[in-house]
C-alpha cells in the first residue's frame, strides 16, 4: 500500500479545525491472488511475435535434428517429430474430425519434450546413437536457451511492470547472458552424468572372472546409498531448468550458479506449491490449447472452403506435397503456441515461488538494460592502449590573479 498525505502538502485546501487524515491507496496488482498471474500467461503466450519466435526455434531444431541424423546415422531409429500434437481432450471433442487439426500437447508434455533425446539414448545406448544424442542435446541447449530466455524475459517484465519490453532490449540482455543460461541448463545434467560414471565403472568390474561379482556387490553398496543425491540432481535437471532460465533473466547480475541455486532452492523448499502450480498450468494449457486449435482450425477451414468455391477442386487436389506442407504449417503454429505457453508460464511460476519464499514483489526485476550491459563490459578485460595511441593532453594557459 502507498500512503499519501495531501494535508501535509496543501494545508490551505482544508478549512480550519478539520481533521487531516492520510489518503491510503491499495496496489491491487500486488495484492492480487496467485491465480491472476498464472492466468495472465494465456494472453502473453498466444501473441503473434511469441508464436513466431517459437516457430523459428522449432524449424531450427527440426533442421538440426535431420542434419545430425544424416551425419551420425544412429544404429536405431531415434527420430521423433518436434511438431508434437495430441488427440483432442477437454473441453472440445471431435476437433480433428471437424477441422483436421490436433490441439498442442499440454504443459507437462512440453516439459519432457526437451529431455526426450536423453531418454531415447538411455533406452538403447550405442556408439553413433550416443554421438547423435549428445550433439542434439547441445543444439537444443543453444537454441532454446536463447528462445526461452527471450520469452521468459518478456513475460516476467510484463507480469511485474505491466509493460511490454522492447524486443531489442530483450535480445540484448539475453545475448549478454546467453552463456550463463546455457550453462545453467547443462550443469545439473553434467552432475548426473559424472555421478553415473561410478556405477558404469562398477559394471565393468563385474565382468572380471572369479572376483567380479563380489567386488561389484561391495562397491555398489555405498553407491546405492548415494541414490538420493543422484535423484536430487536428476530432479533439478527436470524440474529446475525453466526456473533457472527465469532467475537469470530476472535477477540483477545473475549467472549460471545463481540460476541453478535458486531453482533448486525454490523446488525443494516449496515442492507442494510447485506441483500445484504445474498441475494448474497443465490444465490451463489443455483448455487454451483446444481454444487455440479451434481458432486456427476455423481459419484453415474458411481458407479451404473459399478455395473450393473459387476452384473446381479442393486443397487436397493440389497434390500430396502441397497438402502436407499446409498441414505442416498448421502443426507448426499449434506446437509453437504450446512452447510459447510453456516459457511464459515458467516466468509466472518463478515470480510466484520467489514471492512466497523471498517475499520479493513482482515488479522487483532487473530493468536497467544499459547498466547490465555496462557491468558485463566492465567485467571483460580491456585491451591495452599503446603510448603512441594515447590522446595528448591539451595544455591550458595559466592565469595569474592581479595583485
Amino acid at each position: 500500500m502507498n500512503d499519501r498525505s495531501p494535508a501535509l502538502t496543501n494545508p490551505q485546501d482544508f478549512p480550519p479545525g478539520s481533521v487531516k487524515t492520510p489518503k491510503v491507496e491499495v496496489d491491487w496488482f500486488r495484492s492480487a491472488p496467485w491465480w491472476r498471474l498464472l492466468s495472465s500467461t494465456v494472453c502473453v503466450s498466444w501473441r503473434a511475435s511469441h508464436v513466431l519466435l517459437c516457430s523459428l526455434g522449432l524449424l531450427a531444431t527440426d533442421g538440426l535434428s535431420r542434419f545430425l541424423r544424416f551425419v551420425f546415422n544412429p544404429e536405431l531409429d531415434q527420430s521423433y517429430s518436434w511438431f508434437a500434437t495430441r488427440s483432442p481432450l477437454l473441453p472440445i471433442s471431435g476437433l480433428s474430425d471437424a477441422f483436421g487439426v490436433y490441439p498442442p500437447v499440454g504443459y507437462l508434455q512440453q516439459w519432457m519434450l526437451y529431455l526426450s533425446p536423453l531418454w531415447v539414448w538411455l533406452d538403447a545406448p550405442t556408439l553413433r546413437g550416443t554421438a547423435y544424442a549428445l550433439a542434439l542435446l547441445i543444439s537444443l541447449v543453444l537454441i532454446w536457451s536463447f528462445v526461452g530466455g527471450c520469452l521468459v524475459r518478456r513475460s516476467v517484465v510484463e507480469f511485474g511492470t505491466r509493460n511490454s519490453p522492447p524486443w531489442n532490449d530483450t535480445i540484448r540482455l539475453v545475448r549478454q547472458r546467453w552463456q550463463s543460461i546455457a550453462w545453467s541448463l547443462t550443469m545439473p545434467a553434467c552432475m548426473v552424468m559424472m555421478l553415473a560414471v561410478i556405477p558404469l565403472v562398477i559394471g565393468w568390474v563385474s565382468n572380471l572372472p572369479w572376483i567380479g561379482h563380489g567386488l561389484a556387490i561391495l562397491l555398489l553398496l555405498p553407491t546405492v546409498l548415494g541414490a538420493l543425491g543422484i535423484g536430487w540432481c536428476a530432479a533439478i535437471t527436470q524440474l529446475g531448468f525453466p526456473l533457472s532460465v527465469a532467475a537469470i533473466v530476472t535477477e540483477r547480475k545473475a549467472d549460471a550458479f545463481d540460476g541453478v541455486s535458486r531453482s533448486a532452492a525454490y523446488s525443494f523448499q516449496r515442492p507442494v506449491l510447485l506441483f500445484l502450480l504445474i498441475g494448474i498450468a497443465h490444465w490451463i494449457s489443455i483448455v487454451t490449447g483446444d481454444v487455440f486449435a479451434l481458432i486456427v482450425g476455423t481459419g484453415y477451414a474458411i481458407i479451404g472452403r473459399a478455395f473450393e468455391i473459387g476452384s473446381s477442386g479442393t486443397i487436397k487436389d493440389l497434390g500430396e506435397l502441397a497438402n502436407g506442407m499446409f498441414q505442416g504449417v498448421i502443426a507448426l503454429l499449434l506446437s509453437s503456441f504450446g512452447l510459447s505457453y510453456f516459457w511464459s508460464c515458467a516466468g509466472a511460476i518463478y515470480l510466484l515461488l520467489r514471492k512466497d519464499i523471498d517475499h520479493a514483489e513482482f515488479d522487483l526485476i532487473d530493468t536497467n538494460i544499459e547498466d547490465t550491459i555496462r557491468v558485463h563490459q566492465e567485467a571483460a578485460p580491456e585491451p591495452s592502449t599503446a603510448p603512441s595511441d594515447a590522446p595528448a593532453l591539451e595544455s591550458s594557459p595559466t592565469t595569474t590573479d592581479p595583485v
